[in-house]
């Protein structure tokens, strides 16, 4: 293997961590047998907001060929976290 697909390799690696609690609260909310609960949607919600706090505290995205740094990956780490969690709360607090 040479240093480049080694490189990419890694970097698909590192994205799978940082996005996996996107992943497994997608896993909660699309394992429902039958019409959806507002618990089970609102675990998948909160647990998915848990990427934005990844992205938030590492400062930085991953993509497949490189990785985004700054305030640009922070600010959306902010929002996908606001998001999935005002998500949450609406799925709770709904019959």
């Amino acid at each position: 293997m040479n240093k480049r697909s080694k490189y990419v390799l890694m970097n698909y690696l590192y994205s799978l961590i940082v996005y996996l609690p996107m992943l497994i609260g997608a896993g909660i909310i699309l394992s429902t047998k039958g019409p959806l609960s507002s618990f089970r949607a609102a675990i998948g919600f909160f647990i998915a907001g848990f990427t934005g706090i990844v992205m938030i505290i590492r400062k930085e995205s991953p993509m497949a060929l490189g990785i985004i740094r700054g305030k640009g990956p922070m600010i959306g780490g902010i929002i996908v976290t606001t998001l999935c969690w005002f998500a949450a709360l609406a799925a709770l607090f709904t019959k």
